[in-house]
Parts: C-alpha cells; sequence; structure tokens
C-alpha cells in the first residue's frame, strides 16, 4: 500500500504519509516509532487481506480501535507483499 492511499480519517481530511516520531520512556528511553494512518475501511480491508478478521471503528477525532482475530491458522498465513520493501 502507497503512501498516497493512507488516509487519515474521514472524508474531507487530508491523506497524511507515515510518520517517523520519536518517543521517550519514563527510564529516559528512547525509540523511533512509525504512525500510519488509516481510515477505519482502509485498515479493515488491509487487516482482512493480511488474514484477519477485523472489527475497527472511529474512537475519536483522530483515533481507531478495535479487534482482529486470526480467519486462518498462523502457519497458512500469507507474508505481506510489500514485506521485503
Amino acid at each position: 500500500m502507497g503512501a498516497a492511499t493512507i488516509g487519515a480519517r474521514g472524508a474531507g481530511h487530508q491523506c497524511l504519509p507515515p510518520a517517523t516520531v520519536r518517543r521517550g520512556l519514563n527510564d529516559g528511553g528512547q525509540h523511533r516509532i512509525v504512525k500510519m494512518f488509516y481510515r477505519p475501511e482502509e485498515l479493515t480491508t488491509r487487516l482482512t487481506e493480511l488474514g484477519w478478521a477485523p472489527e475497527i471503528h472511529q474512537a475519536g477525532d483522530w483515533l481507531l480501535a478495535g479487534t482482529a482475530t486470526p480467519r486462518i491458522p498462523t502457519a497458512e498465513r500469507r507474508a505481506p507483499a510489500d514485506a521485503s520493501s
């Protein structure tokens, strides 16, 4: 999935590319994380393609919440097509 298809949230909102941010921990450690922005239907589609049964909903202006359970056994799940890039 390319950055052009990754969305922030509902209609009327600008699509945002993935963002790398640095997060500090209470112990002083720091980590870089990648934020991915999806609309609920985009995330549902992506997880379904990867072998999950997701239930995703909007939980705030910029927050999604949900659950996902495997539809097929782990050993039979295919790797993402873009995993090597």
